[in-house]
């Protein structure tokens, strides 16, 4: 709203709290961000073998948090699950899932970014592991297409949820076509951040 008498924006309360939402949250993944990529330290190469599922270890503030990177494996393969490497991981271990240690509520943030020549439908599934069952929380669709004939294009999709989890379950990322898959390294074009943000 205009304030007649100053010319001035005036902000309702509502706006200025949604505002003040959106911009804690975005400091918020910066500030992980930043403080992961600031403790990476001489990653050596990475072996290409499959280990036990990742998983989150204790941050500066206590809480659990892993950043991963994809990794790209065989394109034979018949899997249409990512891999990933803990991007500050000193033994380079690759997995197809991360493992939650202790119950609690989580911020999961997952991009994945797809490229090619041909147009595309490109599909993303979360899916979390319980000792029980496996359920699918998200499904991310979109569509690549060049803007020019025999251009290659590039799309990312990314998603962001808060889960309550419990101790053992498994995070999973699948992907559909697999092949299509970015695997950049710098910058980092497909990855997965955990961290708890609440019990």
């Amino acid at each position: 709203m205009t304030d007649p008498e100053e010319g001035g924006f005036v902000m309702s309360h509502r706006t200025h709290l949604c505002l003040t939402a959106v911009t804690l949250v975005v400091l918020l993944i910066a500030a992980c961000t930043l403080g992961i990529v600031l403790s990476q330290k001489d990653n050596k190469p990475s072996a290409i073998n499959q280990d036990p599922p990742s998983k989150l270890k204790p941050g500066n503030n206590g809480k659990p948090y892993a950043f991963l990177q994809g990794v790209k494996l065989n394109e034979m393969l018949e899997s249409k699950m990512l891999n990933w490497n803990v991007v500050d991981n000193t033994d380079n271990k690759i997995n197809e899932s991360l493992v939650v240690q202790e119950k609690g509520v989580y911020f999961v943030h997952l991009q994945v970014s797809f490229s090619g020549k041909n147009c595309s439908e490109l599909k993303v599934f979360l899916d979390v592991k319980y000792t029980e069952r496996t359920e699918n929380y998200t499904v991310s669709y979109g569509k690549g297409c060049p803007t020019r004939e025999k251009e290659k294009w590039l799309q990312s999709i990314s998603h962001t949820i808060l889960i309550r989890l419990a101790e053992g379950n498994e995070i999973i990322v699948r992907v559909e076509p697999y092949h299509l898959v970015l695997f950049q390294n710098d910058p980092k074009t497909t990855f997965l951040t955990v961290f708890k943000y609440s019990d």
